[in-house]
């Protein structure tokens, strides 16, 4: 986010909102240590498409089984 701030919507990534004012959803930082609701929505965007969802972890379990008594029947 820091190295390509404008990709994520963000002006100011060196100062905290609470120091330069302005429209927060702008900043990186609230203030010099926490970030903004709008970093955390990234974030949260960014880890809700890293876990799969479990509806797909079922399928694969369900594949699994089916290969599983393939190989099974096979042998």
């Amino acid at each position: 986010m820091r190295l390509n701030p404008a990709t994520y919507g963000f002006s100011n990534v060196t100062q905290g909102f609470l120091d330069a004012g302005g429209n927060v959803n702008d900043y990186m930082f609230f203030d010099d240590i926490h970030p903004t609701a709008a970093v955390h929505e990234i974030l949260r965007q960014s880890a809700t498409e890293a876990v799969p969802e479990p509806v797909s972890m079922v399928g694969f379990g369900v594949l699994a089984l089916v290969i599983a008594r393939r190989r099974s029947r096979c042998s």
